[in-house]
């Protein structure tokens, strides 16, 4: 296993990391490219993509990890673009240094959270990305942002309140010592459990009534129709995979709608979801979960793509 240290870009700002097997490496395969998860560097969550990167590069693929602008390593841009034109420009500059140190043709792109905004951006508009993985992909209008909030706060406390105090002797004696805080107990209850779970409850029904309108359908087969359908189009494929009850998957549906279904019924798009887990995959269970499913993923769709690209030069 080789791990280099680079630095690329037209002012070879950017740094980055290429894993590869060395002479094991196939050259045929798509290269990989991990896109920064929001604010954190190119480690990843819990360093999980470090672990994807090993992990794929000992299937053969040559596997680039690298900062953003002003992320980790990475010097700040001095033309100071904003970050939805910054970054899928850095992107390509990344794809642009392993096309011409390393021979790539094809790439597959993998973002978590705003890195997989940025990779369905540079998906859409580059054919040169066979595949793109969406991992926990979150944003939306204020309205999305508060319901992720109040959803990720009920399910915090009722997790602390209803599994590690019923069975915490410490917390039994504060409570029948007359020594807890019950102020701080009924405002977490009553606030950030039950009135919270109330709040999401409303805006989920909300939901639903508004996609029975004809002009968000409408919308959505629009949307379908400029983010989803130009990489598959070409023969390449997308992977949502999130953790398990994520809003970010709610929104996505929301987005979509039928016209999600219908992709993935025709095989050109995917859902995985990795159960009992956070949006960072705090768990090492679940870190491996994560690295497995991708990994296997990456090899079938890889399988598909090949065999798609001779057809195409059989056909001319």
């Amino acid at each position: 296993m080789n791990e280099e240290a680079i630095r690329f870009g037209p002012q070879r700002s950017l740094v980055g990391i290429v894993t590869d097997a060395g002479a094991l490496a196939n050259p045929e395969l798509p290269a990989v490219v991990l896109l920064n998860a929001g604010l954190m560097h190119r480690v990843g969550p819990n360093r999980t993509y470090v672990q994807l990167a090993r992990a794929l590069a000992a299937r053969g693929h040559t596997v680039m990890r690298f900062d953003f602008s002003g992320l980790g390593d990475s010097r700040p841009r001095a033309d100071h673009l904003p970050y939805l034109e910054s970054a899928p420009r850095e992107a390509r500059d990344a794809m642009d240094w392993l096309a011409d140190q390393r021979g790539a043709h094809h790439f597959i792109l993998i973002g978590h959270c705003a890195g997989a905004g940025v990779a369905l951006l540079v998906a859409r508009d580059d054919a040169r990305v066979a595949a793109a993985v969406l991992i926990n992909m979150e944003g939306g209008d204020a309205s999305w942002t508060e319901y992720d909030r109040m959803k990720k706060v009920s399910q915090m406390h009722a997790r602390d309140y209803g599994t590690r105090a019923l069975f915490s002797r410490e917390r039994w004696a504060k409570v029948l010592s007359g020594r807890a805080d019950y102020r701080s107990i009924a405002r977490v209850v009553f606030k950030d459990i039950i009135w919270y779970r109330l709040a999401s409850l409303r805006f989920q029904v909300k939901r639903t009534v508004v996609k029975r309108q004809p002009a968000l359908r409408e919308k959505q087969a629009s949307l379908a129709s400029a983010y989803l359908d130009p990489i598959i189009n070409r023969g390449g494929a997308m992977l949502l995979l999130h953790s398990e009850g994520s809003t970010g998957l709610e929104q996505i549906r929301a987005t979509f709608g039928a016209e999600l279904d219908q992709r993935i019924a025709a095989g050109s798009l995917d859902i995985t979801i990795i159960n009992q887990s956070d949006h960072l995959f705090t768990l090492v269970a679940r870190q491996r979960r994560l690295c497995d499913e991708l990994v296997a993923w990456v090899g079938q769709r890889c399988a598909s793509y090949a065999t798609k690209l001779v057809a195409t030069s059989d056909d001319h």
